[in-house]
This record gives structure tokens, sequence and C-alpha cells, in this order.
């Protein structure tokens, strides 16, 4: 059994009452956000001749591991002449709490002072949740020997015996605020744009 809860929050702003002139760019961003573990070329990482094959045998799991965000697995067999009843499972519960707040304050005065103003002034308020996960629960086994690999699909799953039976669970839960706000009050000028926008983007892979 895995169960984590990850919780990230990202906080921009101009506090009230502040200040602010620029002849260009105001940029007030939050952002929030979780990678794929997935390599950019996923090709690269595989082997390149017959012996780095046969270390990734030997250590497939520790491959498995470092391209997983969340991974949890389990194995059932029971012996062929013992007659006995093997059982096997794995659950994951994976909570993610994605905070991004970005905003320009009450009482806030943005590009007031005529002295800065440009064709080019922006005031832009932004926030974003980037989410990308690759998640794995399942009942198998890993214990591949390259001198003596598996003959049938019972010998991977873990299934061979006279009785067995696994199962396995994937939770995965996606807990996103995205606030991009100039709040009430707030005086705000520009020349070319103000721009106030959230978003957030979900990516997973079972």
């Amino acid at each position: 059994m895995a169960i984590g809860t990850t919780t990230n929050t990202a906080n921009a702003y101009i506090d009230a009452g502040a200040q602010v002139s620029a002849s260009g760019r105001v940029d007030v961003n939050a952002t929030t956000s979780i990678p794929s573990p997935l390599p950019d070329d996923l090709w690269a990482a595989l082997p390149s001749d017959f012996w780095e094959g046969v270390q990734l045998a030997l250590s497939v799991e520790d491959f498995v591991q470092g391209v997983m965000t969340t991974y949890v697995r389990s194995a059932a067999e029971a012996d062929d002449d013992s007659g006995k009843f093997a059982l096997s499972g794995s659950v994951n519960l994976y909570t993610v709490n994605n905070n991004a707040n970005a905003w320009i304050a009450e009482n806030a005065r943005i590009n007031q002072d005529p002295d800065y103003r440009s064709v080019d002034q922006t005031v832009a308020v932004t926030a974003s949740n980037e989410i990308q996960t690759v998640d794995l629960a399942g009942v198998f086994s890993f214990a591949i020997d390259p001198l003596d690999p598996p003959t049938g699909v019972s010998d991977f799953l873990g299934s061979s015996g006279k009785a067995s039976l696994g199962g396995s669970y994937n939770e995965i839960n996606y807990n996103t605020n995205t606030i991009a706000e100039i709040r009430a009050g707030a005086t705000v000028h520009a020349e070319q744009d103000v721009i106030v926008t959230a978003e957030s983007n979900h990516e997973s892979v079972f």
C-alpha cells in the first residue's frame, strides 16, 4: 500500500496600498508545477547494447520507479504441490493539492505616474497549475533472470500455482485552486494591455 499527499502553494501579489509604475511590463505570476517523470527522450533511456540490456533486466524495478510519479505492486504465487492459496493486492492513494494565487491587492496604484507611460506598458496578473503524472499499481513480478527468462504470461504476472489471486486499486485525486484577480479598490493603468488569466492543466497516465 502507498499513500501520499503533496501540497504546493504559490502566491504572487502586489500588496495593499503599494505604488508601482513601469514603462514596460508589470508581471504578477504564480505557478505550481508537478512535471512528468518521463524523460524527454524515452528511447535514449533504453539500452543501446547487449550488456546494458542485461543490466536493465537485473534492475528493471529501479528503472520503472525512475519513470513513475507513484508506483506500487505485489505478486502472488502458490506452490504447485502445497495446495495452499496465495493472495496479494496493491493499493495506491495519491492526493495532489495545488494552489496558485496571483493578485493586485486593494488600493494598490499601478502605473499612475505619467512619466513612465509608454506604448509598451502592460500589466499582467496570471496564475497557472500544471500537473503531469504517471502512476502504476498492479500485480506482477520483476524477478526476471536474464539467463532464465519467463516462458509464459503466468511467470511474469506471478499467478502460477494452484490457487493465486491478486488485485490492485489506483486512486489519484487532484485538488487545484487557481486564482488571478485585481481586487476592488485597486487602480491600474496600462497604455497597451491589462491581462488577467488563470489556467489549470492536468495530464495523467495510469
